[in-house]
């Protein structure tokens, strides 16, 4: 279910509606508030083969300002005159966008997850334990003042978000290890609504509130848990 929600655009106004409203009411918007319409946004999630998947969130996230989108971190005000101070004008957007999340959430097959500037590793545990790992990441050719915005701005989603995540997360497997109808948990939002599109060939594209994803990911699984192995081993012979 981590892997899931990595590639999941139709969650968002609902598990996090607390952090968007919050957002909303303080500062007038703010990133993830674009997901608020998801179903007409711009945004598309796409199913790049072999189980792996991308969510593209900079048609929305970029469209004016990445950076200017961002709720209020520590030291905001401070790098914002520094990269005004340290470039040229024409290039003090682009340098203030890449202190924030790239915007697009890569889904590598089976375990594998590049969400905006960082790295998630899902190393399952048991039947219904699992252990996330989150690393942060920073740019060789970044500053020192850039490194620790993009720390800050690394640091927002995961304290102010994950939560509701890890709490759905939570409550899924509860229910489903108590429910008798989990053969009918349903992904097949957008799977009849003639709005897949083949970008390029083995590129299908989707709305981001489809769940795609999901589907790419198990049909995936199914694939593999059906091969015939091609190692026998015969216990005469051990």
């Amino acid at each position: 279910m981590v892997y899931d929600n990595a590639g999941d655009g139709y969650h968002v106004p609902f598990s996090h509606q607390s952090l968007l409203k919050m957002t909303n009411d303080r500062y007038g918007g703010g990133d993830m508030s674009y997901f608020a319409d998801a179903d007409r946004s711009n945004m598309k999630l796409y199913d790049l083969g072999n189980g792996h998947t991308l969510i593209d969130q900079r048609p929305d996230m970029h469209n004016d300002s990445a950076w200017n989108q961002q709720r209020p971190q520590p030291g905001r005000e401070a790098f914002e005159a520094h990269v005004r101070n340290t470039n040229k004008p024409e290039m003090v957007s682009a340098v203030l966008d890449s202190a924030v999340g790239a915007g697009m959430n890569l889904n590598i097959f089976p375990n594998l997850l590049f969400i905006g500037n960082q790295i998630q590793v899902l190393q399952p545990v048991s039947a219904n334990d699992v252990l996330v790992h989150w690393y942060a990441t920073q740019r060789a050719d970044a500053d020192d003042d850039m490194q620790s915005m993009r720390m800050r701005t690394q640091e927002d989603f995961p304290i102010m978000g994950e939560m509701d995540d890890a709490s759905n997360f939570e409550e899924c497997q509860r229910g489903m290890e108590t429910s008798p109808d989990d053969e009918w948990i349903d992904i097949s939002r957008h799977f009849e609504t003639g709005k897949d599109e083949e970008e390029a060939p083995g590129l299908i594209a989707n709305p981001v509130t489809s769940e795609l994803h999901m589907r790419a990911y198990f049909n995936k699984w199914r694939a593999l848990m059906s091969v015939q192995p091609i190692l026998n081993v015969e216990k005469t012979k051990l």
